[in-house]
């Protein structure tokens, strides 16, 4: 056996070993872990003012259910924040915001599992890169900061855990692997998955699904602003107004060209009366949110798939049809 097998059987019996012990304690101790992280705010010129955006990512990385989580978030000084997005890692999980005061919400999520999480995404006036307070609590637990400069805190554990079944084939490779991840990227990819909505999955918990009359009821009652690219940036967006009989007055163009609802679902058509994009309504936070059909032409030929709308209830609604106003 030459010198080199030796050492890979070594270091692969230290591995073995280090998993038993650590199976042990993890098998052991039942408790949730909920950790949050905040990055820095980063900066958007829009038309009217200069925001910024504060990104919070919790995660409950313990081995135990979460109950009564609460997230409260507030900014010093004469900052102002205009609204605040939550995005759970299931779009199954339920919450709701209270906002506290105009620099401070307060997020109720009833529970979060293990391995479940959200993001705060908050968009701020004035903010002058004011520091932002993050407190997490929960029956019986409370929340610890991850900074950005730690390992990741997605247990060791769990990840000698995992790779067990294939201990003897590549554990040496996948060691290796592991250990060359940085928690910085694995971050990252956890913040690209935007809040998608696939058929299967249910609405929120305690909300029921609207009607299609209920649906068209709501879109020719308030304007929406449309974004049609938020990955991209926030401010790519657009004011729809949804008219009778599927005409769409103002923010029409070649791919919102009509509008219809179809056993629960919004569909956008285009000019050639092709569905462009198809969205589903949330009654958790009133917004209706793309979902990924490869039958849509915004997946199919330009691959954008998140794309939501939010109501705008300060922009009146313009009732003569004949002012249509189209954007690109």
């Amino acid at each position: 056996m030459t010198h080199l097998s030796k050492l890979i059987w070594a270091l692969v019996g230290g591995v073995i070993a280090a998993l038993g012990s650590l199976a042990v304690v993890y098998l052991t101790t039942k408790a949730p872990d909920l950790v949050y992280e905040s990055f820095p705010p980063s900066h958007v010129a829009t038309t009217s003012a200069d925001v910024s955006i504060y990104n919070v990512r919790l995660d409950n990385l313990g081995n135990e259910e979460a109950a009564e989580v609460q997230v409260y978030l507030a900014l010093a000084g004469d900052s102002l924040i205009d609204d605040i997005q939550v995005t759970p890692s299931l779009v199954a999980i339920a919450y709701t915001k209270t906002r506290q005061n105009d620099r401070a919400f307060l997020i109720h999520l009833p529970s979060l599992n293990a391995r479940e999480g959200a993001q705060f995404s908050l968009l701020v006036q004035r903010a002058d890169n004011a520091p932002l307070t993050v407190e997490v609590r929960a029956s019986g637990a409370s929340g610890r900061e991850r900074t950005s400069n730690q390992i990741a805190d997605v247990s060791a554990v769990d990840a000698l855990i995992q790779i067990i079944p294939i201990v003897f084939g590549v554990l040496l490779v996948i060691g290796v692997i592991a250990i060359a991840k940085d928690s910085r990227q694995f971050l990252q990819r956890m913040f690209s998955q935007q809040l998608q909505a696939l058929r299967t999955q249910s609405v929120p918990q305690n909300s029921g699904p609207l009607t299609d009359k209920q649906l068209e009821q709501k879109l020719l009652s308030t304007p929406f602003r449309f974004y049609y690219n938020p990955s991209y940036s926030l401010d790519k967006n657009k004011v729809l107004h949804f008219g009778p009989d599927g005409t769409i007055p103002v923010g029409s163009n070649k791919n919102e060209n009509r509008w219809r609802v179809r056993t629960g679902l919004l569909e956008f058509l285009n000019s050639r009366e092709k569905i462009h994009s198809r969205f589903y309504y949330s009654t958790a936070d009133r917004r209706f949110y793309q979902i990924g059909d490869p039958d849509t032409a915004a997946v199919a030929t330009r691959g954008i798939l998140d794309q939501y709308l939010a109501e705008e209830p300060q922009v009146p609604l313009v009732s003569d049809r004949s002012r249509s106003t189209r954007t690109s």
